[in-house]
């Protein structure tokens, strides 16, 4: 979910520059990189962590933090919110992803296609 929340929104961002401030090494399996987005328009910098985890022998990006909001941590209280509202149930929670995830993907196939015409 996160990958497609990060595909959908990283769009206005297209030929912006990010640049790498630092980096802070917590263990063996756990990195965060500070980085900042410099807007053309815009005098002030977005702010972007990235929390990034050795999964076996790969490393990947296990949460985004843009100007102090984890997306980890948002989606983790959107799906509380959603299991509530299904009655408790993580089958209403799959239903939901799952319309949300086609409805993505839709949308990036009607994307795609619009930029090859």
């Amino acid at each position: 979910m996160i990958v497609f929340l990060l595909v959908d929104r990283s769009e206005s961002y297209i030929g912006e520059q990010l640049q790498i401030q630092r980096f802070l090494i917590q263990d063996n399996n756990n990195v965060t990189v500070f980085s900042i987005i410099q807007q053309k328009n815009e005098k002030s910098a977005i702010r972007v962590d990235w929390r990034v985890a050795r999964t076996s022998h790969l490393m990947k990006v296990v949460d985004v933090i843009i100007e102090g909001t984890s997306i980890s941590n948002t989606l983790r209280s959107d799906f509380r919110s959603i299991i509530r509202s299904q009655g408790q149930s993580i089958s209403g929670l799959l239903e939901v992803l799952r319309k949300k995830t086609l409805n993505f993907a839709g949308r990036l196939h009607t994307k795609t296609y619009a930029n090859m015409v």
